[in-house]
């Protein structure tokens, strides 16, 4: 049983989200503002956060922000909820690190696939669903390691910290490497999302925060690689 932290300020939405994943299973935490979340995040310890982005002092993103710079809790996972449309609050709220959104009205059987979906991720990547007969402990893949029980990840023997997401599509990729994958079929795969469900965005915006940890620095990308109109792939023999 997963302990979820859900902080939401409007009482009746809050109220649905806490009966359903109660229902799915999950203990429930609960937080009404920014403030409480921080605090009931330090007290209790969850194992994923559904977080509103639009709360009062301070709102989501600021929430997301102040645990993104506590060690203790950089790889927290993460569902933001917003009744806002537009795409670049989503966008923003993602290239902050959010693993997951959903935009109200909802329905709340999404919301518990999209939780179990990112626990699933978020357990140690040698028992998820993406294992084969090949993998190890350890994968190393030309400058890449990653150490899949303790979910560390080197490149060129420089750690990086990966949300739990991020590391369940490096690995992905790396497990694949040379395939090319649309944004569909990483959805399907990574995401764990049915056909047709999930947005394009979120794998863009994923890519990008990949490819800014592996590849700091700028310039053309040396590894994870975008094959326009058909997807995005790992190369490694051509970056050399």
């Amino acid at each position: 049983m997963a302990r979820v932290l859900v902080a939401e300020d409007e009482d009746i939405m809050r109220s649905i989200l806490c009966r359903g994943l109660a229902h799915d299973g999950h203990q429930v935490l609960e937080a009404s503002n920014g403030r409480e979340c921080l605090t009931a995040t330090q007290l209790h310890r969850p194992d994923l956060l559904v977080l509103d982005i639009e709360m009062p002092g301070p709102d989501g993103l600021e929430v997301r922000g102040n645990l993104r710079d506590d060690t203790v809790f950089r790889a927290l996972p993460i569902v933001f909820i917003t009744a806002r449309q537009s795409s670049p609050d989503v966008i923003s709220g993602l290239e902050q690190d959010g693993d997951d959104y959903l935009t109200k009205p909802f329905d709340i059987r999404v919301l518990c696939a999209r939780v179990r979906a990112l626990l699933r991720r978020s357990e140690d990547p040698v028992t998820d669903s993406h294992d084969d007969a090949e993998d190890k402990a350890v994968l190393w893949r030309g400058p890449f390691k990653i150490d899949q029980r303790r979910r560390l990840v080197y490149v060129e023997d420089r750690q990086v910290d990966l949300t739990p997401t991020e590391l369940s599509l490096f690995r992905f990729l790396l497990l694949n490497e040379g395939e090319v994958f649309s944004s569909e079929e990483l959805l399907q795969s990574v995401w764990e999302y049915p056909y047709g469900i999930g947005e394009k965005a979120t794998v863009r915006v994923c890519i990008k925060n990949l490819r800014d940890k592996i590849e700091p620095g700028g310039g053309p990308p040396r590894w994870i690689v975008t094959r326009p109109r058909h997807g995005y792939t790992i190369q490694i023999g051509e970056a050399g």
